[in-house]
């Protein structure tokens, strides 16, 4: 996978995924964020099994693919960013993000890895509720 996206909808999305739980009765934990390409997006997954998320996210898509990601080691990398916009590559075992940052008078290019975990994400259409209590966000409702 090699894809970009806007940094701040990355952020207000994953602090969206992050906030999932406290909607719940039982604070469950998402630990996992399953990302995978369509043409021109990024679809961020992520599920307590009580409550789920589904993401589209506007990208640049070099090379599809699809990742699973820690959820709290994801997020709490790519709060630390700075910059325009987020890269973000992937091997077998590995998550590369990256973002440049314009700092005066230099540059500033930031790198972090995350690994990937390991097993199947399940279908959140499979234990999803009605139709008509579904809501499905696109990255343009997190720009403020």
């Amino acid at each position: 996978m090699d894809i970009t996206v806007n940094l701040n909808e990355l952020k207000e999305a994953i602090g969206f995924i992050k906030d999932l739980p406290a909607s719940t009765t039982i604070a469950n934990e998402v630990t996992g964020i399953y990302m995978t390409t369509a043409e021109r997006s990024l679809v961020l997954c992520a599920t307590d099994y009580r409550v789920s998320a589904k993401i589209v996210l506007a990208a640049v898509v070099d090379v599809p693919g699809n990742v699973l990601v820690p959820a709290l080691t994801f997020s709490n990398i790519v709060e630390k960013l700075n910059g325009i916009s987020c890269r973000l590559t992937s091997d077998n075992n590995d998550l590369s993000l990256s973002s440049t940052a314009a700092y005066e008078p230099a540059t500033v290019n930031q790198t972090r890895q995350i690994p990937l975990l390991n097993g199947d994400f399940p279908d959140i259409a499979s234990f999803a509720m009605p139709e008509d209590t579904a809501v499905e966000f696109s990255g343009a409702d997190f720009i403020k």
